[in-house]
């Protein structure tokens, strides 16, 4: 049985985890399968505009799924490095580095591997239930799946370290607080509001909004020089796009664009 489902609605792709007996805790076999379907959907797959990841039942993904990997036989040295670097780690970096925009819908919890995941989208939108953990610590070993990257770029190293040393369980509205996530809505609006969100973006111009998350994931670790010279570089390609045209037109026009993802 697939641990996630795949749905297309109109220029949204919709990438489901699909395990909820296990709290959507995520294999590395399927890990590897999902960061598959974020490297196509950011090569150009089928005219896709914008990604929703959710999941369904009470958590959103509890964080890898280590049952899946036991064996009677003692592991060979260096296991912990190639099982990651091709699943779980190779799938927080797909969902970032993903050209088009992704917007993850959060329930109950998010832990690990699971809350990295979350937190490699663009936006994150949770339900009140939403619990957020990185329970590494807890269990005597250090963080892994990007967390050690992502979460002081979002919370700022203070609030990182505490988060991870005292291993911290946030609620949304701490969580929200704190600028790890973008917006809290109640449980059961929490698909429509995503839904809305991600149609949002599916309607924003496609190449312009893969320019600019491409200068802002750069920004981090380049002068200002370099990233205004990025900027000029982005400028001139996506000046020369269908939807420059078409926004340039709508301005004049004083009308809203309508913008093709081209």
């Amino acid at each position: 049985m697939s641990e996630f489902t795949i749905d297309r609605e109109g220029a949204v792709v919709v990438v489901t985890m699909d395990n909820p007996s296990v709290g959507n805790a995520l294999s590395r076999a399927a890990a590897a399968e999902m960061a598959d379907v974020f490297d196509d959907v950011s090569n150009g797959a089928a005219d896709v505009r914008a990604v929703m990841l959710r999941a369904n039942g009470r958590q959103f993904c509890t964080g890898a799924d280590i049952s899946a990997n036991r064996s009677a036989d003692k592991p060979i040295n260096g296991h912990m490095v190639r099982g990651l670097a091709g699943s779980h780690h190779r799938l927080v970096h797909s969902v970032f580095h993903c050209r088009i925009p992704v917007i993850s819908a959060v329930q109950g919890a998010a832990m690990g591997a699971g809350l990295h995941l979350a937190l490699a989208a663009d936006f994150v939108i949770a339900a009140t239930s939403a619990q957020f953990k990185d329970p590494f610590t807890d269990r005597g070993f250090s963080v892994d799946s990007g967390g050690s990257w992502l979460l002081p770029r979002l919370i700022g190293m203070t609030r990182a370290k505490q988060f991870l040393y005292l291993g911290l369980s946030l609620d949304a509205a701490t969580a929200l607080a704190w600028g790890m996530i973008a917006e809290v809505v109640a449980d059961d609006a929490l698909d429509a509001t995503a839904q809305r969100r991600v149609a949002e973006l599916a309607a924003r111009p496609t190449q312009a909004l893969a320019a600019t998350k491409r200068l802002l994931h750069d920004s981090a670790s380049t002068s200002l020089s370099d990233a205004m010279h990025a900027e000029t570089m982005a400028v001139e390609l996506t000046l020369r796009s269908n939807d420059f045209k078409e926004g340039m037109t709508a301005f004049v026009e004083k009308r809203p664009a309508r913008f093709t993802g081209t």
